[in-house]
């Protein structure tokens, strides 16, 4: 019977769900991760959940994962927390609300005359 995995970007709140059919491989997670969320290095992303205790528990190995899974075989449904650059839509987002002064970028050194709201 498949079990739920449930994934909450705590930058942007963006809540996903995917089916695995057990507990997959800590490279299979990531890559899960990177694909739904448009993230080139899944690698660097904080995973944790919270385990029966209300414990914050860091996944980082597949042994953690299996952990978890041990946790949560009545409920079938695995809520992880990710926490980093989880998505290229947080990126994006951030640099649409820069300034950009015309002169120096989105680093203004112009001082407060500048016209850009960066100086």
């Amino acid at each position: 019977m498949p079990f739920t995995i449930k994934t909450v970007c705590t930058n942007t709140f963006d809540i996903r769900r995917f089916l695995v059919e057990g507990p997959p491989t800590i490279e299979e997670l990531r890559a899960k991760i990177g694909a739904l969320y448009g993230c080139p290095t899944p690698e660097n992303i904080c995973i944790t959940y919270v385990d029966c205790e209300g414990d914050f528990v860091k996944v980082a190995t597949t042994e953690d994962i299996q952990a978890a899974f041990q946790i949560i075989q009545e409920r079938k449904v695995l809520k992880l927390f990710l926490c980093g650059k989880c998505c290229q839509k947080e990126e994006e987002e951030k640099k649409e609300g820069e300034p950009v002064c015309p002169k120096c970028g989105p680093e203004c050194k112009c001082g407060p005359d500048c016209k850009c709201t960066g100086g």
